[in-house]
């Protein structure tokens, strides 16, 4: 399959994405004068799953999502009323253009709830069930039982992937209530 490239729009001659989602910069000198080589750039997660790039010209950086650059690139700018979508499936880190599309809120929103990715709260969906869940039950109680016993928050935290913040609210019971006492 041949990828195809097309400029970043705003950022013609600079930068480009490619219709396999992949975003490069371009050869070219740079205000100093200094020559700068091109080379495909890894997004990076936003947080929440979606790839981000950074785009600097004459020293000033702004990061967008690197979806909007695909749809933008190969479809034309977004529609009044639209933002961009995932489909078929559920990756937010994939961003080949066969994946996205220009869609509604609502029909974005539909789609997040039908495909696991967004909290619904009709769905009473909680603990290990919910579609953001880093944690097990199993490990809930352990990080419970060795905080008790004396373990640090940011040994635990490391350990088990997730933010220092959480590990406090899990060892404390204000995260995740409706799990029992420590193994």
């Amino acid at each position: 399959m041949n990828e195809q490239w097309q400029p970043v729009v705003g950022y013609e001659g600079i930068y480009e994405v490619s219709d396999q989602g992949r975003f490069r910069s371009l050869d070219r000198v740079d205000a100093s004068g200094a020559r700068r080589k091109g080379r495909v750039i890894a997004g990076r997660d936003n947080g929440c799953g979606y790839l981000r790039v950074a785009l600097c010209v004459n020293g000033k950086q702004v990061t967008a999502k690197l979806h909007r650059l695909v749809l933008e690139a190969f479809v034309g700018p977004c529609p009044k009323g639209m933002e961009a979508c995932h489909f078929p499936d559920r990756d937010r880190a994939n961003n080949r253009l066969e994946n996205l599309r220009w869609d509604t809120r609502s029909q974005n929103q539909k789609d997040s709830i039908k495909h696991g990715t967004r909290y619904d709260p009709s769905l009473e969906t909680r603990g290990e069930s919910h579609p953001f869940a880093k944690l097990k039950e199993k490990e809930v109680r352990e990080i419970r039982g060795r905080r008790a016993a004396g373990e640090s928050i940011k040994t635990l935290a490391r350990e088990f992937g997730v933010h220092r913040n959480h590990v406090s609210k899990v060892a404390r019971g204000f995260a995740w209530k409706h799990v029992g006492a420590a193994l």
